[in-house]
């Protein structure tokens, strides 16, 4: 099943787990994240363990975090990614028109009245 992650959809949640480990350290309030491992693949979550180091020194610490990835459509960058197909966007488009053309005829109707 195709996930996102950070704007782009991979071919399944295991690639896009990979890339999410891939990202080097990661800083947060007190201390680094470093990617060690993808474990436990299921549907668009995936388990990731990671490698916390304090700034303020003393023993690294295993932690481990449940990742859920959104769907996506197909493979590739996605900016701006609203979830819409193709034909929703048709979809709506045609309604846009059909009342801009109601609106056009109701007006002419009563200018001729």
């Amino acid at each position: 099943m195709p996930s996102l992650f950070e704007g782009y959809c991979y071919s399944t949640t295991q690639e896009a787990a990979d890339a999410d480990l891939s990202r080097g350290l990661i800083a947060v309030d007190t201390g680094l994240l470093g990617g060690v491992a993808v474990t436990n693949i299921s549907g668009t979550t995936a388990d990731l363990t990671f490698n916390y180091q304090p700034f303020a020194g003393g023993l690294p610490v295993i932690v481990s975090i449940t990742r859920a990835y959104p769907s996506c459509s197909s493979v590739g960058y996605h900016h701006n990614y609203s979830g819409l197909t193709l034909s929703d966007v048709v979809e709506v488009s045609w309604m846009v028109v059909l009342v801009w053309a109601s609106a056009w005829a109701i007006k002419s109707m009563r200018a001729r009245g």
